[in-house]
């Protein structure tokens, strides 16, 4: 059989056809036109989570490029509660990165110092807005930190797409969530300037699969899901 090769933000048009004489691929058929591999998120509820927290619950990633000096990172939650200003916040450690915190609030998921993302990270460490589950494609919002410096960051973030099958390290997720970010950096002397883009991956009752990093001086990199024990939890 010939090897289909996939792109890596793969969509499969049939998974989201909405006319009634259209039928969808059932799970096994899709699987079959993938070369027998499983989805692994085939079987969770459509009430789980794109960002679910589970207590000892854990993410390894690999990575690549310019953007840490390790070649591997896991976040776990440890099961513990930690009120930030108003909020409680659950709290995730990163073998890399330190504590991290995360909180989520009718489909909205906010992030302090979570896996490098844009906003999250930086002495200031302020709740981003990570994801918000239930906005549509197209839809946009935008965080900009709170900094005295002449210089500073903002972030533009949008839903790009949902829906998609995604690739990730020889793994195949459904229903996932794709969140763009441009990253802009303001200066006093040089107005506005787009620092560079992401891609975040979101998939259904695992979480964040994958980063995908273009910067005009860090250059391009990759943070990518290779295990996790999440799902056990989200069904």
């Amino acid at each position: 059989m010939k090897k289909i090769v996939f792109a890596v933000n793969i969509l499969v048009t049939l998974l989201s056809a909405c006319a009634t004489d259209t039928p969808l691929l059932s799970q096994e058929e899709l699987e079959n036109k993938l070369g027998g591999k499983t989805i692994v998120n085939k079987n969770v509820s459509e009430s789980a989570s794109y960002l679910p927290i589970t207590t000892n619950g854990f993410w390894m990633y690999s990575v690549e490029g310019n953007f840490l000096t390790s070649t591997s990172l896991k976040m776990q939650s440890t099961g513990q509660k930690v009120l930030i200003g108003d909020y409680e916040y659950d709290e995730l450690e990163s073998s890399v990165l330190g504590a991290a915190y995360h909180r989520s609030e009718d489909g909205k998921h906010y992030g302090i110092n979570f896996l490098l993302l844009p906003g999250t990270t930086g002495s200031n460490q302020q709740p981003v807005l990570m994801l918000d589950e239930k906005l549509d494609i197209g839809d946009s919002w935008s965080v900009t930190p709170d900094s005295t410096s002449a210089q500073y960051y903002s972030y533009e973030f949008s839903i790009e797409d949902k829906g998609l099958l995604k690739s990730v390290k020889d793994s195949y997720y459904d229903k996932v969530i794709q969140v763009k970010v441009k990253s802009i950096i303001h200066t006093s002397s040089n107005g506005d300037l787009e620092a560079g883009v992401e891609n975040l991956f979101f998939a259904k009752g695992v979480g964040l699969i994958s980063v995908e990093k273009d910067y005009s001086e860090a250059g391009t990199g990759m943070i990518q899901l290779i295990d996790n024990n999440i799902l056990s939890g989200s069904f």
